[in-house]
């Protein structure tokens, strides 16, 4: 048989069974869940505040942002974006290639993606440029194979991508010819930059606001249930510490039990007397 714990009137929602152990008493409905919320308005409190952080990254990370990218070719001296490049050229205009992805990246070694077709907003990035060398080796293997910068540029606003990669163009071409001056590079043997598209527009990337609004109604539902959950959580545990401090002996059985074996299992005691003993059966003479 077992009895329903209750406090202040209200039911506790588990009960005592007879060996002093806990089972539940039923489903919490929205009454008991909202009287367990008030008691532990700290725990919805908490999380609902890490809900909100949840979907503000989450909707901040979905958000929609415009990326571009372009090529510039490094071409031998008298060559169109068109022409093949020769082998014996093919490893100068490469090393000057590097030359000037260093340069243009202010002497910084950036780190190599495992591929060349990797996106810059594709690695969380929603505002800024990259001007790598493409590596067509992989992760484990350095292999240049062609004499071009790829130039990534992404950006909250389809007209600032489109501004930023024009600048950055016109940089790296700018690099170029100051590295040729330099070095007193006669003007008929000079290295120019292609532009490949000549023409680029941006293009949106992202998910759209139909996307995020489902993705906030997901990460509010999921929210409200892990919360509700904790709220339960907490309010069984502190049912249970309550009852064990009102009902020591319930909560732990096993007292009553080794002092009932402890009793039965006590030898009969013995009374000793040091003095003399006296016959019961009649009086001393």
């Amino acid at each position: 048989m077992c009895s329903v714990l209750t406090r202040d009137g209200e039911p506790l929602g588990r009960t005592a069974t007879h060996d002093g152990g806990m089972r539940d008493a039923g489903p919490v409905s929205f009454a008991d869940l909202a009287r367990m919320s008030r008691r532990h308005w700290w725990v919805v409190v908490l999380g609902v505040t890490c809900t909100v952080l949840a979907g503000w990254t989450a909707m901040r990370e979905a958000e929609t942002v415009y990326w571009v990218q372009s090529d510039l070719v490094f071409l031998a001296p008298g060559a169109q974006v068109t022409s093949s490049v020769e082998d014996p050229l093919l490893t100068e205009l490469i090393a000057f290639a590097g030359a000037v992805e260093r340069e243009a990246n202010g002497g910084r070694s950036l780190a190599r993606v495992a591929s060349p077709t990797a996106t810059l907003y594709g690695e969380g990035v929603r505002k800024g440029h990259s001007i790598t060398l493409p590596n067509n080796g992989g992760q484990w293997e350095v292999s240049f194979k062609r004499p071009v910068l790829s130039v990534q540029v992404v950006d909250p606003t389809a007209q600032g991508a489109e501004a930023e990669m024009d600048r950055i163009a016109s940089e790296i071409e700018g690099v170029a010819v100051r590295m040729q001056d330099r070095v007193g590079t006669d003007p008929s043997e000079r290295i120019s930059v292609g532009r490949v598209p000549s023409d680029v527009q941006a293009s949106a990337v992202g998910s759209t606001g139909g996307g995020r609004a489902r993705g906030a109604l997901a990460m509010a539902t999921v929210g409200l249930v892990l919360t509700a959950l904790a709220v339960v959580s907490v309010d069984g545990v502190t049912r249970r510490r309550t009852s064990t401090r009102a009902h020591p002996t319930r909560a732990m059985p096993w007292r009553r039990q080794d002092a009932a074996t402890s009793l039965e299992s006590r030898p009969p005691s013995r009374q000793h007397s040091s003095g003399p003993v006296v016959p019961t059966g009649g009086r001393g003479r």
